[in-house]
């Protein structure tokens, strides 16, 4: 059932994964810090470039309305859905696991990185 996606994880990617404790956070930070959704040319170019204040209110509006079970939603979204579209979702899953200065937000729980 999940052979698309169990492809698309490197090989070898958790062979150093700590089993537990402050090693296991240094070993996600790491981790998640390294995919490339980290970066987005939202972030990195228009809102910092380009952006008003007007957009940015606009923006604020919007993540806040959405940000408190948003990793939910895209969940809910994911279902149905394969390959690419799915892959799509889990990327941006991931870049909310990265924003808000590493707080982890997952069924309500933040969890510190």
């Amino acid at each position: 059932m999940l052979g698309f996606e169990e492809k698309q994880i490197e090989k070898g990617l958790f062979d150093d994964c700590p089993k537990g404790g402050k090693e296991y956070v240094k070993w996600m930070r790491k981790l998640i810090n390294t995919h490339p959704s980290k970066e987005h040319q939202l972030y990195e170019k228009y809102m910092s470039n380009q952006s008003n204040i007007e957009d940015l209110k606009y923006y604020m509006i919007q993540e806040s309305t959405l940000d408190p079970r948003f990793d939910d939603i895209l969940a809910l979204i994911q279902v149905g859905t394969s390959g690419r579209e799915k892959m799509e979702i889990a990327k941006i899953i991931g870049m909310k696991w990265v924003m808000g200065n590493q707080i982890l937000c997952i069924h309500g729980y933040s969890l510190m990185l």
